[in-house]
């Protein structure tokens, strides 16, 4: 009976160890604020050899964008500039969409959000330095 009892668990760890290589795990990564259509989802494939699947979290503001793919898939990912911030003023009636188009006409590569600080909504800009 004690023989039984090691052998069954000996054989669960053994397929346990399977499972899990044959699962492999999921790693992430932040691509940063999502864009217009799918970009997440290009972006995410771009970086990891198609085998990436990239998701927009639009349930918060400014919406972001998430890289999810196999852990240790070749990333061709290049190296990643330094990103520099810088407060454009008040954000007007069109929020979002106006600060991006201020901080993209006054910044290569930058994008723009509307902050809520307390009661003030100021425009946010990122770029590359």
């Amino acid at each position: 009976m004690a023989k039984i009892i090691v052998s069954n668990f000996i054989l669960f760890f053994i397929l346990l160890a399977l499972v899990h290589t044959i699962k492999g795990d999921t790693c992430q990564e932040g691509l940063g604020q999502c864009g217009a259509s799918n970009d997440c989802d290009l972006q995410c494939k771009t970086r990891h050899a198609g085998q990436g699947q990239g998701s927009c979290d639009r349930t918060i503001q400014p919406p972001l964008c998430t890289c999810f793919y196999p852990c240790g898939s070749p990333s061709k990912r290049p190296p990643s500039p330094k990103k520099c911030t810088a407060g454009l003023g008040a954000c007007d009636q069109c929020r979002d969409l106006c600060c991006n188009g201020k901080c993209a006409a006054q910044f290569k590569g930058g994008q723009g959000f509307c902050d809520n600080i307390g009661a003030q909504y100021l425009c946010q800009c990122t770029y590359d330095c």
